[in-house]
Protein backbone atom coordinates (compact mmCIF):
# COMPACT_ATOMS: atom_id res chain seq x y z
CA UNK A 1 0.00 0.00 0.00
CA UNK A 2 1.46 3.48 -0.67
CA UNK A 3 2.17 5.57 2.51
CA UNK A 4 0.13 8.28 1.92
CA UNK A 5 -3.12 6.14 0.63
CA UNK A 6 -2.22 4.55 4.12
CA UNK A 7 -1.52 7.59 6.55
CA UNK A 8 -5.26 9.22 4.99
CA UNK A 9 -7.03 5.98 5.59
CA UNK A 10 -5.31 4.95 9.13
CA UNK A 11 -3.57 7.79 10.89
CA UNK A 12 -6.49 10.39 11.28
CA UNK A 13 -9.46 9.54 8.27
CA UNK A 14 -11.84 11.42 9.55
CA UNK A 15 -9.42 14.81 9.59
CA UNK A 16 -8.47 14.35 5.98
CA UNK A 17 -11.78 14.01 5.07
CA UNK A 18 -12.75 17.27 6.53
CA UNK A 19 -9.66 18.65 4.82
CA UNK A 20 -10.82 17.01 1.25
CA UNK A 21 -14.74 18.14 1.69
CA UNK A 22 -13.26 21.79 2.83
CA UNK A 23 -11.28 21.84 -0.56
CA UNK A 24 -13.44 19.60 -2.50
CA UNK A 25 -12.92 16.78 -5.10
CA UNK A 26 -11.28 18.26 -8.20
CA UNK A 27 -8.92 20.23 -5.96
CA UNK A 28 -8.19 17.40 -3.48
CA UNK A 29 -7.44 15.29 -6.50
CA UNK A 30 -5.02 17.49 -8.34
CA UNK A 31 -1.64 17.39 -8.26
CA UNK A 32 -1.05 20.13 -6.25
CA UNK A 33 -3.11 18.67 -3.44
CA UNK A 34 -1.46 15.35 -3.95
CA UNK A 35 1.82 17.72 -3.01
CA UNK A 36 0.47 18.87 0.06
CA UNK A 37 -0.80 15.84 0.85
CA UNK A 38 2.44 14.06 1.36
CA UNK A 39 4.49 17.21 2.76
CA UNK A 40 1.29 17.14 5.64
CA UNK A 41 1.54 13.22 5.97
CA UNK A 42 5.49 13.74 6.56
CA UNK A 43 4.14 16.05 9.34
CA UNK A 44 1.59 14.08 10.91
CA UNK A 45 4.16 10.81 10.92
CA UNK A 46 7.27 12.92 12.14
CA UNK A 47 4.76 14.51 15.23
CA UNK A 48 2.51 11.44 16.35
CA UNK A 49 -0.12 13.03 16.01
CA UNK A 50 -3.63 13.50 13.63
CA UNK A 51 -4.07 16.83 10.99
CA UNK A 52 -5.07 18.99 13.92
CA UNK A 53 -1.67 18.85 15.59
CA UNK A 54 0.06 20.08 12.56
CA UNK A 55 0.54 24.04 12.94
CA UNK A 56 1.68 27.05 10.12
CA UNK A 57 5.16 26.64 11.80
CA UNK A 58 5.18 22.53 11.49
CA UNK A 59 4.45 23.58 7.44
CA UNK A 60 7.22 26.33 7.62
CA UNK A 61 9.98 24.25 9.29
CA UNK A 62 9.18 21.45 6.63
CA UNK A 63 9.85 24.03 3.65
CA UNK A 64 12.94 25.07 5.20
CA UNK A 65 14.40 21.67 5.52
CA UNK A 66 13.33 20.64 1.63
CA UNK A 67 15.27 24.22 0.46
CA UNK A 68 18.15 23.27 2.55
CA UNK A 69 18.26 19.84 0.67
CA UNK A 70 17.49 21.44 -2.22
CA UNK A 71 20.49 23.75 -2.51
CA UNK A 72 23.15 21.06 -1.40
CA UNK A 73 22.45 18.96 -4.69
CA UNK A 74 25.28 16.94 -5.82
CA UNK A 75 27.80 18.46 -8.22
CA UNK A 76 28.35 15.51 -10.29
CA UNK A 77 25.78 12.78 -11.74
CA UNK A 78 29.01 10.52 -10.38
CA UNK A 79 28.34 11.95 -6.11
CA UNK A 80 24.21 11.72 -6.97
CA UNK A 81 24.43 7.80 -7.48
CA UNK A 82 26.44 7.87 -4.07
CA UNK A 83 25.70 4.96 -1.06
CA UNK A 84 22.13 6.50 -0.31
CA UNK A 85 23.70 7.55 2.91
CA UNK A 86 21.86 10.67 2.83
CA UNK A 87 19.54 11.54 6.05
CA UNK A 88 16.49 12.82 5.78
CA UNK A 89 14.79 14.74 9.56
CA UNK A 90 11.48 14.28 7.81
CA UNK A 91 10.28 11.05 6.88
Amino acid sequence: MHLRKAVLENRDSDGFAKLAALLGEDVWASTTAATAQNQIIRIVIAKAGGLADVTVGDCLKLRLIEQRFATKAPSTPSSAAGSGSQTHPIN
